[in-house]
């Protein structure tokens, strides 16, 4: 507990220091490399539920994310079929490798690839759009999901998705999104001149009820690819918290739903 605890404390520092200090250019370098290592988790959670698949493609395309991204939706687009058609290739020619194994390699294409092109995206907007994206997808899936651990601790009854995720209660879950929306909304808003946002409260009430769920589905749909696949954690990164996809799996989810609403609200609107 302790090690999760200090880990914890690191993690919420390096993640304000990636909001309010770095620059565009870094972001997107920090979220293109948390890409290639998530890939890698995902493709050892499918080689340990017996799988082989094919990844040089897909490491290719992580690596890659970023500067397609901020050359344009269409560029990422593009990458990630051709990524994808690569996989397609070496079934065609391949000896060893059988359908199942080319279709665990496609995985990766759906998630979490795509989700980290849409957050590439986002950071690739000038500030405070960029700012107003990451720093409202990281805060809500963040409160949510403390405020979800602390209610469920105190107050948690009933079990949520016992055969996802033991721990998770209803009155957890109810209770992380009722502090999103009621105590996260008005923060991220009266704090948004840090950055220069100029989003009205509005946004960030969508942001903190979409958000809030969106982040706590990302990390369900993350723990029921472990269970099929018969691990415990993703990966080793993170002492006590497990691999870039157990500690960001909400974050993938959150910070792309954050963006929808942006450009709902202030492109399309």
């Amino acid at each position: 507990m302790k090690t999760r605890i200090i880990v914890g404390a690191v993690i919420a520092v390096a993640l304000l220091a990636l909001c309010f200090l770095c620059t565009p250019v870094i972001r997107l370098a920090v979220f293109a490399l948390l890409a290639v290592v998530a890939v890698h988790e995902m493709y050892d959670a499918l080689k340990a539920g017996g799988y082989r698949p094919f990844r040089i493609p897909a490491y290719l395309c992580a690596a890659l994310l970023a500067p397609a991204c901020y050359k344009g939706g269409d560029f990422a687009m593009l990458l990630l079929m051709v990524g994808a058609m690569a996989v397609f290739v070496d079934r065609v020619f391949s000896k060893t490798r059988t359908t199942k194994d080319m279709l665990a390699s496609l995985v990766p294409y759906a998630y979490p690839l795509p989700f980290f092109a849409v957050i590439c995206l986002a950071l690739s907007n000038p500030d405070p759009i960029g700012s107003t994206v990451l720093i409202s997808g990281i805060a809500y899936a963040c409160i949510t999901d403390v405020c979800a651990y602390f209610t469920g601790y105190f107050c948690g009854k009933h079990k949520l998705c016992p055969e996802i995720s033991p721990k998770k209660t209803v009155e957890g879950a109810v209770g992380g999104f009722v502090c999103s929306v009621a105590i996260g909304a008005p923060a991220v808003y009266f704090l948004q001149f840090l950055w220069g946002g100029v989003c009205s409260i509005w946004f960030y009430l969508l942001c903190g009820l979409f958000c809030s769920i969106a982040g706590q589905i990302g990390d369900l749909a993350a723990s029921i690819v472990k269970r099929e696949m018969g691990i415990k954690d993703y990966g080793w990164v993170f002492p006590g918290h497990g691999g870039v996809m157990d500690r960001f799996d909400s974050i993938l989810f959150s910070v792309p739903t954050a963006y929808i609403i942006y450009m709902l609200v202030f492109r399309l609107v």
